[in-house]
């Protein structure tokens, strides 16, 4: 054995290189190990793909038996009680199918240079996009929504593949991954044009269309056969949003998006440089305008309810079922859907007899004639009339007519002379049309506050002529007036600035913050002086409401309108001059906004107060259930809210209950019983506008009348009488309230409605023009401590009129009690506190007579 240094040095490293090479005979066998473990797992995770893929495949629909143009299911609309209020069908919607040879080269190509410009040449997906969008959705939580769509996709996504699939990520895979399939399935059974047809004659196209042979009845009067390059650009500008981009509701849009589809036609060299010059040039929305009004009657119109239902429910589809506009639609006329409404048909045949009832409005009812005429001339050109071309004729003749007449056949009496003269021997007459809409015009809404339901709602009044017409009551903006004060300065002053109902501000003139302008009451030169919060409200005096808002912030009243459910306020814009617009500025607290409220959205507001302050989104339905009564969307829990503490809401209650036994019991106060009613009125300049809002502890209803052209009215008060005689008898079915209970923490103090302080026995009952004491109501925190400082006793002396001094006799001495006021206090003219105020000779003036040695 060698023991020596050496061989002790080299047995060491031959143990060592040993080991090593025992480690790495291992390491290599991990790794070998590791190897085949990822082959295997990457094997069997390609088996499990596998076994997905062909999962999802056999759930896939075979595309030689689908419909790709429905035949489709009626659907039910259900009242609250569960009976059968409508049925729709396929009759209902605007549908004729046209085939590919009848529609314009340029209308084809118009849709496929906007929507699918490879529609040609790929085999029904758009790989690249496919790959970018797939992506993209696996980063954003298997949100595909940004997926490339060509036109074979859209065509199944709208008429077979249905929506409220995508709950998660794996279900929105899903969807995805049958949608692709499909597509390519579809591309190898039909040829293009098939394809081309089919999604021609299915696509949604706003106002109640389905397919551009109806839109081009709809918007131009005219077959699709006959539409020009501009028309079919328009048309096909719709398809990115029926709702957003149709050329009667959204003209602007609509020309934007039309001038989009021109030019990508042009780059796409489908069009030329001239047709392109040219059809920029015709203004096409302009003619869809006047042609609006061009198309038959419908004979079985649907009810403003059902209107405002078949919105909300395409709307709901859409936003929470992720469905298209195409599904949307064919999911209400022809899927079979039973919708179950919150309408109580007992109520809505009162409110619709009550609002159509003629004794019920000014017996000097007016008529507004809605005209319009096209005619083609001899050289093929279209030319359209309305009645402002025809009021213009007039005027020119020397023979102005006005807007509104008094009868109907005086209003048909001035078209046969205009239309003498613009149409001429040899034009044909397109199309005509004579309506005349009665005036002043209406809308109420009628809702269970408690639940946010819609019980009832009317748009109009006279003769409902078509579906899914102009609907008043949900989509005619129109200015609130002093019903608005009590919603943007009054509540948040309540409720989160410290502000109570006895808090005192000066009613008189003044203007605007740092402006010229004059902020007006209703009656301009009428000023109350010191006026409590709870008597501004009553009395809609607009000079407090204003410091009110001026006070609590725009910003913060703009902030609880919103919370309050309003989707109409404007909060900043600035038009193509540079003029500047926002509705968070002081003229708020008036009810002066940019584009105005819906009475939908005004009664969901004030139904927040009468439901103690939580808001309930005013809903039209409960549920809505597919043909195999699974249940698609369930709303019978309401979104619910708190908007403002409940002591707010009763404060603010028992303020309008007063207002309504003080100043509208007579037109509103029921007659039959004592039920407890509040609400708030509101009118607008030269009674424009006539609003009241109110509720009892069980319903809560807005009314609005008015011009649809806004013309002043003479009789202000008839609106209310028509809402009594409509919760008059709605309300007959409850028990009788007569109260609206207080809730914990309300506490009643006697104050002085000079200064809002408590009030001092025998000084401000004693006061000059009547007594100043009032119980007002406080919450816990906000009850005043220091007693009233606005009052003073003086002894005056009859014989010389002044202070009474120690001289004076007893018997020529009385009291008087004024009101102290500060100078800066009074304004610069008079206010009803001006008779009050302690005249300035008697300030330290002593007695002469009496008091001459002193």
């Amino acid at each position: 054995m060698n023991y020596s240094e050496n061989g002790v040095k080299k047995k060491a490293e031959a143990l060592r290189c040993r080991s090593v090479r025992i480690s790495k005979k291992v390491q290599v066998l991990f790794l070998r190990l590791g190897f085949l473990l990822l082959i295997g797992a990457f094997f069997y995770m390609s088996y499990l793909g596998y076994r997905y893929m062909h999962s999802m495949i056999d759930e896939v629909p075979n595309v030689k038996t689908i419909e790709l143009v429905p035949t489709g299911k009626p659907t039910l609309i259900l009242d609250d009680s569960g009976e059968t209020v409508r049925t729709l069908t396929a009759d209902d919607i605007n549908r004729s199918y046209t085939m590919l040879d009848q529609m314009p080269r340029n209308l084809q190509n118009a849709f496929i240079a906007i929507e699918d410009s490879s529609f040609r040449s790929h085999e029904g997906i758009d790989s690249v996009g496919t790959l970018k969008a797939f992506v993209t959705g696996l980063t954003n939580g298997g949100n595909f929504s940004q997926s490339s769509t060509t036109i074979t996709q859209q065509l199944l996504k709208n008429q077979v593949l249905t929506g409220g699939e995508e709950h998660d990520f794996a279900s929105r895979f899903k969807r995805k991954f049958k949608e692709l399939y499909m597509a390519l399935s579809l591309e190898n059974r039909y040829s293009k044009d098939e394809i081309l047809e089919y999604y021609l004659n299915t696509i949604a196209l706003g106002q109640n269309t389905l397919g551009v042979e109806a839109a081009s009845m709809r918007y131009f009067n005219k077959h699709v056969s006959d539409l020009t390059l501009s028309e079919c650009a328009t048309l096909a500008a719709i398809a990115k949003n029926p709702v957003s981009y149709n050329p009667i509701n959204h003209a602007a849009r609509n020309r934007n998006r039309e001038l989009l589809v021109l030019t990508a036609m042009q780059e796409q060299g489908l069009i030329t440089s001239e047709e392109y010059e040219k059809a920029i040039e015709d203004n096409v929305q302009v003619r869809v305008q006047r042609y609006n009004e061009e198309y038959v009657k419908d004979k079985n119109p649907t009810s403003f309810f059902t209107d405002a239902l078949i919105l909300s429910v395409i709307e709901d589809l859409k936003k929470e079922l992720g469905y298209t506009d195409t599904q949307a639609a064919n999911a209400i006329y022809t899927g079979g859907l039973v919708i179950k409404s919150t309408q109580d048909t007992n109520m809505q045949t009162v409110c619709d007899k009550e609002l159509n009832d003629p004794k019920n409005y000014p017996s000097n009812v007016k008529y507004q004639l809605n005209y319009q005429l096209t005619i083609e001339h001899t050289n093929g050109i279209l030319e359209s009339f309305n009645f402002s071309d025809m009021k213009k004729w007039y005027e020119e003749n020397n023979k102005p007519i006005k807007s509104y007449f008094k009868s109907e056949r005086q209003a048909h009496a001035v078209i046969a002379p205009f239309r003498h003269h613009v149409v001429t021997k040899q034009d044909t007459v397109i199309a005509e049309s004579i309506r005349t809409i009665i005036e002043p015009q209406c809308s109420f809404v009628l809702m269970d506050q408690t639940t946010g339901e819609i019980k009832a709602l009317v748009g109009g009044r006279g003769e409902k002529e078509e579906s899914l017409c102009y609907n008043r009551a949900t989509a005619a903006t129109r200015q609130p007036g002093s019903t608005m004060s009590v919603l943007s300065a009054y509540l948040p002053a309540l409720d989160t600035s410290g502000i109570t109902l006895g808090n005192v501000y000066d009613d008189t003139k003044y203007n605007y913050p740092n402006t010229e302008q004059p902020v007006n009451n209703i009656y301009k030169d009428t000023y109350h002086g010191l006026t409590t919060e709870r008597d501004a409200i009553k009395n809609s005096i607009n000079v407090v409401a204003v410091k009110t808002l001026d006070q609590v912030t725009p910003h913060v009243g703009y902030s609880y309108l919103l919370n309050l459910g309003f989707t109409t306020l404007v909060d900043g814009y600035s038009d193509d001059t540079g003029h500047s617009y926002t509705d968070i500025s002081l003229p708020l607290a008036l009810g002066q906004l940019t584009k105005g409220v819906t009475n939908h959205e005004l009664t969901g507001a004030f139904a927040t107060i009468a439901n103690g302050g939580v808001y309930h989104q005013p809903h039209l339905y409960t549920t809505i259930k597919d043909k195999d009564d699974n249940t698609l969307i369930d709303h019978t829990m309401s979104t619910s809210k708190r908007v403002m503490k409940e002591s707010t809401a009763w404060l603010l209650t028992d303020t309008m209950r007063e207002e309504v036994a003080e100043f509208d019991s007579g037109s509103v106060k029921f007659g039959s019983s004592d039920m407890v009613i509040a609400g708030k009125s509101g009118i607008t300049t030269d009674n424009n506008d006539l609003w009241f809002v109110g509720y009892t502890p069980y319903l809560s209803a807005g009314i609005w009348c008015g011009f649809d052209g806004n013309r002043s009215q003479k009789n202000g008060n008839y609106h209310k009488l028509i809402w009594k005689n409509i919760m008059e008898k709605i309300n007959s079915r409850y028990e009788t309230k007569n109260s609206f209970p207080a809730p914990e923490g309300i506490i009643s103090a006697t104050i002085c409605t000079k200064c809002g302080k408590l009030a001092i026995d025998n000084l401000c009952e004693d006061a000059v023009g009547g007594s100043c004491k009032r119980v007002e109501f406080f919450t816990e925190s906000t009850v005043p401590t220091d007693s009233c400082d606005c009052h003073l006793r003086c002894r005056i002396c009859k014989s010389s009129g002044l202070l009474a001094g120690d001289g004076c006799p007893e018997a020529d001495v009385y009291d008087v009690v004024y009101l102290q006021k500060k100078d800066e206090a009074a304004g610069e003219g008079k206010t009803q506190d001006s008779p009050l105020i302690m005249p300035e000779y008697l300030i330290d003036s002593i007695c002469e007579i009496h008091n001459a040695s002193r």
